[in-house]
């Protein structure tokens, strides 16, 4: 089409003679008359006019059509979109799922013209920052008719608490997983070696592989009650929530429970595409089998004993192989550490190693010791105006009961007492040591009436949850059983929560948590020898009964390390390493004599005497010290005591650190 101007300078001028400005009739203005050119041709072509239509129609088509798929965010705005393009496609991310079920960008990122506008704007001028803020699309919207159905997942029937972005993301990492990517060709913990990496794949198995946090969904989406009744709520002493014996201590020792748990965790692994497909998940990712050739067992558990085996026969065949202990997975050796330790059952020395998110719990867990909120909230339960005890039975002579006020008028008590999980697992968290407020059991009895029977076998007691237990009286008569109403938080005094059984707690010295009874209601003194839940026989006290009973259920003597509280910590080379945690043993009256210590996989020992005398056989006795290695690589130390008694601590408690 001509321009303005060249129309002009082609157009003839006006006939001589002609004023200025009139033209001839019927003559056309030069632009017009080019505009009525172009119509001539145009109108006048009706083929080439369909033509440009569809030429027209075709590329907004195809440039729609193109927009749509996701290689266009990759090829127009490279620098910012590769990334997001990249998890679309490489299998590592939940995004890529949703490609392989033919799900586009904008299916999830939709159409909006003026959203679109300003991110082209942004994109052209460069005012945007990468990575690019995370987009939280909400339960609603990836729920929607025609995307995902609860209803159709492992999450069925379950209550959700948690966003789904939890523990599903699309192009980044979930809050409470590590990225597929992240644990990819990955040691983990272990030293990096290339066996470890690419044959022993260790950073790919276990909890912690992928979870930063298993605990806190399996509370949250777990069965209806699951937070109420779980043992705790958060492990103490900033346990990692993925330390699979803190689990295990109750669902590896009961028949239905690690029945229930063990086919939960099946089906919620092996039935979710991010695990099998995104992560590459298998069997082996949870489990391996004995290295002397036994069963199919957890990683997490027999980690520690990979090549670390110290029986002399083991040690020969590797030895004339020209292979120390160890050696295989590359594990750093010191046989001569540098190391010296301290010892003491002051409540207050140097116990402040609750992580936040435990110190935060409720309120309720003090910074020098952790109290263990097990168990529901009983849903009659009393305070202290309401509170009662009814005792009764042999020796009681009727009903005695005894009120909130009545039991304040006795001459309290603070007594420190370790409380032990029965079921707690080499090295775990699930074990306090508290100062409480209390009433010793046998000037309550005295007070009441309450005389000493020969026949009186049993004490059964129940709670206000309506669960119930037993122990051997003599402990009462022997001023092991207090009545506790408070406890020592911070050096400071406070009521007993309700949460940690307040008003009033039934408590016992040299026994298990499960005789610490919570919102204590009643007391029968009896001659019924009848088991609790016909498993087990009355723990009579020092007898081969309550040993057998005590090495069924419990590590009686238990080491576990506080500090640092985790797998996987790291230190400079030449600086020295702090370590701490405590020791306990309970049952037998038994006091701590030795701590042992080894940084060459338990080939040999550095033996820590512990003072017997002035020491309370009723609380832990708490420990720290300084090793200095001489030499940077990933080590696994061991950790063992000894009570004087039978009990021997096997396994020993281990812990994985890197020096560099």
């Amino acid at each position: 089409m001509e321009s303005e101007d060249s129309a002009r300078e082609s157009s003839p001028g006006p006939e001589p003679g002609q004023p200025e400005g009139e033209k001839e009739p019927g003559s056309v203005p030069a632009a017009s008359g080019t505009r009525t050119r172009f119509k001539r041709v145009l109108w006048g072509r009706p083929i080439v006019t369909i033509l440009v239509a569809v030429a027209v129609v075709l590329l907004l088509a195809g440039g729609w059509s193109w927009h749509s798929r996701s290689t266009f965010c990759a090829s127009v705005c490279h620098g910012t979109m590769n990334h997001y393009y990249t998890t679309y496609t490489d299998n590592a991310h939940g995004a890529s799922l949703h490609a392989k079920a033919g799900v586009t960008c904008l299916d999830c990122h939709q159409f909006n013209p003026v959203a679109d506008a300003k991110e082209v704007g942004a994109q052209l001028i460069g005012s945007y920052s990468t990575p690019l803020k995370q987009r939280d699309f909400g339960d609603k919207f990836c729920l929607r008719s025609g995307c995902h159905d609860l209803n159709k997942t492992v999450h069925k029937d379950r209550i959700q608490k948690l966003p789904c972005s939890d523990c599903h993301a699309m192009h980044g990492t979930p809050k409470l997983l590590n990225s597929a990517q992240s644990i990819a060709n990955s040691a983990g913990v272990f030293p990096n070696t290339y066996y470890n990496r690419s044959v022993l794949k260790a950073g790919q198995r276990g909890c912690n592989s992928c979870h930063k946090d298993a605990l806190t969904p399996w509370l949250n989406y777990g069965a209806s009650g699951a937070t109420q009744w779980h043992v705790y709520w958060h492990p103490g002493y900033g346990h990692q929530d993925s330390f699979v014996e803190d689990c295990g201590g109750c669902h590896f020792t009961d028949p239905a429970s690690y029945g229930v748990v063990a086919n939960d965790l099946h089906l919620t692994h092996m039935q979710s595409p991010e695990f099998t497909k995104v992560y590459g998940g298998t069997c082996d990712s949870c489990h391996i089998v004995k290295p002397d050739g036994g069963a199919y067992t957890l990683w997490d558990i027999e980690k520690y004993n990979l090549f670390a085996r110290t029986d002399d026969y083991t040690k020969a065949l590797m030895s004339v192989r020209g292979i120390a202990s160890g050696q295989p997975l590359g594990w750093q050796m010191d046989s001569t550490p540098k190391v010296s330790a301290t010892f003491s059952q002051d409540v207050y020395t140097r116990l402040s190693t609750n992580s936040a998110a435990a110190a935060a719990e409720n309120g309720l867990v003090p910074r020098d010791s952790y109290l263990i909120a097990t168990w529901p909230l009983p849903g009659k339960w009393r305070d202290k105006d309401k509170w009662t005890l009814a005792v009764s039975g042999l020796g009681a002579k009727g009903t005695k009961t005894l009120d909130y006020s009545q039991l304040k008028a006795f001459k309290p008590v603070t007594k420190a007492i370790t409380l032990e999980c029965v079921v707690n697992t080499t090295g775990g968290s699930l074990c306090s040591n508290v100062r409480y407020v209390g009433v010793p059991l046998k000037q309550v009895f005295e007070k009441l009436g309450i005389k000493q029977d020969a026949a009186a076998t049993c004490l059964n007691f129940i709670g206000d949850d309506g669960h119930w237990f037993y122990q051997d009286p003599a402990k009462i008569w022997s001023g092991q059983a207090y009545l506790v109403y408070g406890f020592y938080q911070d050096g400071k005094y406070q009521d007993l929560p309700m949460a940690h059984g307040g008003p009033v707690r039934l408590m016992f010295t040299d026994t298990g948590g499960l005789s610490n009874y919570k919102w204590i209601k009643e007391m029968t003194l009896t001659s019924d020898p009848t088991p609790f839940m016909g498993q087990y026989p009355i723990p009579s006290t020092g007898t081969q009964n309550q040993k057998d009973f005590a090495k069924a259920l419990t590590h009686s003597l238990n080491v576990s390390v506080v500090r640092p509280s985790a797998d996987g910590a790291t230190y400079k080379l030449g600086e020295p390493v702090h370590l701490e945690g405590y020791i306990n043993s309970w049952y037998g009256g038994y006091l701590v004599t030795k701590l042992s210590m080894s940084s060459d996989l338990g080939q040999t020992w550095s033996d820590f005497p512990v003072k017997t005398k002035g020491q309370d056989p009723d609380q832990w006795v708490y420990w720290w010290m300084d090793w200095t290695p001489t030499k940077a690589g990933t080590y696994m130390l061991k950790f063992k005591a000894e009570n004087g008694g039978a009990y021997k601590m096997d396994p020993p408690s281990s812990l994985i650190l890197t020096v560099k």
